[in-house]
């Protein structure tokens, strides 16, 4: 029997005619892949963080200015343990002053005296009022991240508002909008806990000194925010601050009318050049740009289907 008589040739079937992939069973998509890149990201800091406090590493924030522009407000401070013998002037350590349990500061080494160590913030003018033995030390600052301190704040925050919300849109029974309202809502999280830490412009007044003739005087004020900063007396001067600089602000004498106990108004507004504007910009416009490139949840077939 011929066999090359009896077979006949398979036709590839058509592209139109295979069944179409399932839902269930599709290739990982690019929001998807976003999602697994964020909870990858996330569980990798965690870990990284664990290894280090297991080797006697800690983290702190900055949460006073009085570091000026080496560790403004809100740089996190890794440190790893150190004696007094170990440190030299000028090293930056992390330390719970004498008799002020619960107080972290991070200063830097000024002197070394048969007392212990003299500390100072590079802010100030003056050294601390105290001497540092073995045991005040918490460590040596090895790592200043500035800004980096500002996420680590916020992360609690912004992670129990993302899973309420996560849970919240559940209830929504179409994808698209489930996904829709995710992304309006993840802003809104993010606006509001940068509404209520307020990381981007702050300013705080050192001291403010009267002038001779005792009409107006200067204050020295210091940026504490992430972005620099225009700094404005009404009526008086004005100064420009990156974050953690020192400056000065001339003072606008008090006149009659002024109310019994008012003071003097210090504006503060972000001062960016046209290049951190569109930077600014497009950090603000993250969420069209996610569905742009991203894109939301598709309908299930079926769904599309029983609407039309």
């Amino acid at each position: 029997m011929d066999l090359h008589r009896l077979s006949r040739p398979v036709a590839a079937p058509d592209k139109a005619s295979r069944p179409a992939r399932s839902p269930g069973r599709s290739p990982l998509g690019r929001r998807d892949a976003a999602l697994v890149a964020g909870v990858v990201l996330a569980l990798g800091l965690l870990i990284a963080l664990a290894v280090l406090h297991l080797f006697g590493a800690r983290t702190f924030v900055v949460r006073t200015a009085s570091m000026g522009t080496a560790a403004p407000v809100g740089t996190l401070v890794v440190t790893s343990p150190v004696t007094v013998d170990e440190l030299r002037v000028g090293d930056v350590v992390t330390f719970t002053p004498p008799g002020r349990a619960g107080t972290t500061f991070t200063h830097r080494v000024a002197a070394l005296d048969p007392d212990g160590v003299v500390t100072r913030g590079d802010a100030s003018e003056a050294d601390d009022p105290w001497r540092l033995v073995d045991a005040d030390l918490v460590g040596r600052a090895d790592v200043l991240l500035p800004g980096v301190g500002w996420l680590a704040r916020a992360l609690p925050w912004l992670v129990v508002g993302g899973v309420a919300l996560w849970a919240v849109t559940l209830l929504v029974p179409s994808r698209t909008h489930r996904s829709a309202l995710r992304v309006v809502g993840a802003a809104g999280v993010v606006a509001a806990v940068a509404a209520a830490l307020r990381p981007f412009t702050a300013a705080t007044v050192l001291a403010t000194t009267a002038s001779d003739g005792g009409r107006g005087g200067v204050a020295t004020v210091v940026s504490t925010g992430l972005l620099p900063s225009r700094l404005a007396t009404e009526h008086g001067s004005s100064v420009v601050l990156a974050s953690g600089e020192v400056g000065a602000l001339d003072l606008p004498a008090l006149t009659t009318d002024t109310p019994a106990g008012g003071g003097v108004l210090i504006s503060i507004a972000p001062h960016l050049d046209p290049a951190g504007w569109v930077v600014f910009a497009l950090v603000c416009l993250l969420p069209l740009v996610w569905c742009l490139t991203v894109g939301l949840a598709p309908q299930t077939a079926g769904r599309r289907s029983a609407a039309s």
